[in-house]
């Protein structure tokens, strides 16, 4: 009763609850073991196999982050290789990484993007350390390191050229993205990763809010061939090359 009372309460502000599944301590020791195995075989010296940031260089792998195989393997997040192609060919004066993680993607820019500069945003202060970390190992300088960003960051940023804005803020994007925001920001480009799981209307009130100042385009995360990154994983079995290309997003399997 008190469940469904809360499940209701939610509801009223769009928000539901999610069964996500539970991951026992051993199952997270066993997953990381195998995750650091597969990367020592496959990548000893930490380089990122393929992809748009092929070469880019962790400084070690000790971090908490399940999405780290598929990243040195190359296939992290593929669906999005044609747009990052294509960010880097528009030269964008600033990008606005807000929840930047340890740095695959901030790192990765400021290394194909030199002349761009990086604004790097997480509220995980040992996640930014491992940023700036990695920005070190890879010798860029081009990028800054920030904490929280808020919607008066975004209002009060001012861009020397063309702003892209690149968030994967976990489910703070209505929060963040106010139609105040992207009245403002009206000649800035955005790349959102979405959280329906947390919020189920969260792409249909954001796709209200920029229908009338950006054009739109969806992006499929289903949509990949992850067998296409097999032939540099050609050292593991079947098995461990279906595993180093697996994002784990629910759950370890």
């Amino acid at each position: 009763m008190i469940k469904r009372a809360i499940i209701n309460l939610l509801g009223k502000f769009g928000y539901q609850l999610v069964k996500i599944k539970s991951v026992s301590p051993q199952e997270v020791l066993e997953h990381k073991e195998r995750g650091i195995r597969i990367i020592k075989t496959i990548s000893p010296d930490l380089k990122v196999l393929q992809g748009p940031f092929e070469g880019l260089q962790y400084p070690h792998i000790d971090i908490t982050e399940a999405t780290l195989v598929p990243k040195i393997a190359g296939s992290y997040e593929s669906q999005l290789n044609s747009i990052v192609e294509r960010i880097i060919e528009k030269g964008y004066s600033d990008i606005i990484d807000v929840g930047c993680a340890e740095g695959y993607y901030a790192v990765g820019f400021a290394r194909r993007m030199p002349a761009t500069t990086i604004h790097a945003f997480d509220i995980n202060k040992k996640d930014l350390e491992f940023c700036a970390l990695m920005a070190t190992k890879n010798d860029v300088s081009n990028i800054s390191f920030n904490s929280f960003c808020s919607p008066r960051t975004l209002l009060d940023f001012v861009s020397t050229g063309r702003t892209l804005v690149f968030c994967d803020a976990e489910g703070y994007e209505l929060e963040l993205f106010t139609p105040e925001v992207i009245s403002k920001l009206r000649n800035t480009d955005f790349l959102i990763e979405l959280h329906d799981t947390v919020n189920p209307q969260l792409s249909s009130i954001l796709k209200s809010r920029f229908i009338n100042t950006h054009r739109i385009e969806i992006v499929n995360n289903r949509e990949t061939d992850i067998t296409n990154f097999f032939p540099k994983l050609d050292m593991l079995d079947a098995t461990d090359k279906l595993y180093a290309v697996t994002e784990h997003r629910g759950g370890y399997n």
